[in-house]
């Protein structure tokens, strides 16, 4: 029997086909309900703490609120939403004193707000759909409100699906993880690394989340191995490698990299949350005897967590130099010590 071709049936300005991830899903919401209802902004937000990140935008103001920039979520229009102080639909915010007080920076000039929270599966917020005008819009506006809430649950809809897929991934990658164990430390090698950066490299281009890398190099270890001629002492990169792991957070990547160099990332992790996981590990080397050197960085709009590794890297090889710099010039004295200096002849 001969295949049938139906594409004859298919209108070339139309798009069909499935919506891989949710950022390609977030993306085509916002551009299609831009075409059916007309406001000047349409978002889709995740909330992170007390911030508010957008993953897609689409609209006239677009370039106010554009995909990866943060906005306080307290004082926001969504929070009040989601809070139950206020309705979610508002054609004229200036009948809602909750809402004219969040017409602030780049929305100041919001005169009308739409939104519906986005939903995880376990009932837990993501964030929301929302839209907002620089006019009041007449109260027919509610009439498209069933075409929202249908776009809201199948964002969340397809978010679900990530993670689970994101699950099971993990599962089928679980008997591999071997391959990529330090076999002295039990954290991630090299490979194992690198396999890491790249997986959360992508869920925080996905999501727009943020990201940490932390270095920490083993000081001394060249010059200590030459001086007493034996390869670096396993106990020491033992001690480090229980530092480093005993200061992750849950979820968190530890890992040997190389030698003398353990690494952790930092997931979802801004620069506060990096710079009290560095004061933990500095803590801990300390405490444990340990000559080590620590730096970090913080994931940059866009960047790829190689690039945020390779920074953090940088800044703690900077530190290792000076630091060994001094470790040389203490060897270097117990080796050619200083000759006391001459007896005055006159004292006998």
């Amino acid at each position: 029997m001969a295949s049938e071709d139906f594409s004859h049936a298919i209108a070339p300005d139309r798009l069909i086909g499935p919506l891989i991830g949710f950022p390609t899903a977030a993306d085509a919401a916002v551009v299609q309900l831009s075409q059916e209802v007309d406001m000047d902004l349409w978002l889709v937000t995740r909330v992170e703490a007390d911030d508010q990140r957008i993953v897609a935008s689409c609209g006239r103001w677009a370039d106010r609120a554009p995909v990866g920039a943060v906005f306080s979520w307290m004082d926001s229009f969504c929070a009040h939403l989601l809070a139950g102080r206020q309705a979610t639909f508002a054609p004229n915010i200036a009948a809602v004193p909750h809402y004219e007080g969040s017409a602030t920076g780049p929305l100041k000039e919001v005169r009308c707000y739409l939104g519906v929270p986005l939903l995880q599966a376990d009932g837990a917020l993501f964030g929301t759909l929302c839209a907002f005008a620089g006019s009041p819009r007449p109260d027919s506006i509610t009439d498209c409100r069933d075409l929202i809430d249908f776009a809201a649950r199948m964002l969340s809809t397809v978010l679900a699906a990530d993670v689970l897929a994101r699950e099971r991934a993990d599962e089928l990658a679980r008997p591999r993880s071997l391959l990529e164990r330090d076999s002295l430390t039990q954290l991630y090698n090299g490979h194992g690394w690198l396999s890491a950066l790249a997986r959360e490299s992508e869920r925080c281009r996905q999501y727009g989340l943020p990201g940490s890398v932390l270095a920490v190099g083993l000081d001394g270890l060249e010059a200590v191995s030459k001086r007493e001629r034996r390869s670096v002492d396993d106990g020491t990169v033992q001690a480090c490698s229980e530092v480093v792991a005993g200061s992750c957070r849950p979820g968190d990547v530890a890992a040997r990299p190389s030698s003398d160099t353990f690494a952790i990332l930092a997931v979802e992790a801004d620069i506060i949350a990096l710079r009290s996981l560095a004061d933990r590990v500095r803590r801990g080397v300390r405490s444990a005897g340990l000559p080590a050197s620590v730096a970090g960085a913080t994931r940059r709009t866009g960047e790829d967590l190689n690039e945020t590794w390779q920074r953090a890297s940088d800044s703690m090889a900077l530190e290792e130099r000076r630091r060994n710099v001094l470790l040389h010039r203490a060897l270097s004295s117990l080796d050619h010590p200083r000759s006391p200096p001459p007896r005055n002849a006159a004292s006998g």
